[in-house]
C-alpha cells in the first residue's frame, strides 16, 4: 500500500511524513503509454501515477519487463490523442501487474 493521501482531492498526492523516499510530488494518471525496447518489443500500458523522476506502468495481463530493462515511453493523452516528449526510462521494481520506472 502506498503511503499517500490526497487532502484537496486535486490528484496530486501529498507524501506521508517519514514514510515517502520520493524527492518530488506524484500525480496520478490514467493515460495511456507506448513502451518499447530492443529486446522486448513494445506495448500498451497505463500510467498509474508520475512525477518528475519516475512513474508507475500498469500493463495489466501482459508479461512485466525485468528489473534493470531501460525502455522508451512514449504518453498518449487518453482524451485528444496527444502526445508528449517519449522519454527513456530504467525499471527499478515490480509489482504483480505494474513496473516503478526512474526516469533517466
Amino acid at each position: 500500500m502506498m503511503a499517500h493521501y490526497s487532502p484537496s482531492g486535486t490528484g496530486i498526492d501529498t507524501p506521508v511524513p517519514g514514510r515517502e523516499r520520493r524527492s518530488s510530488v506524484r500525480r496520478r494518471s490514467d493515460e495511456l503509454a507506448v513502451v518499447s525496447n530492443p529486446t522486448f518489443g513494445s506495448c500498451r500500458a497505463t500510467v498509474v501515477d508520475l512525477s518528475e523522476g519516475g512513474l508507475l506502468l500498469a500493463f495489466g495481463e501482459q508479461p512485466l519487463p525485468p528489473v534493470g530493462t531501460q525502455l522508451r515511453v512514449e504518453f498518449r493523452e487518453r482524451a485528444i490523442g496527444l502526445r508528449r516528449e517519449p522519454v527513456q526510462a530504467q525499471v527499478v521494481r515490480q509489482t504483480r501487474d505494474a513496473v516503478g520506472l526512474v526516469i533517466l
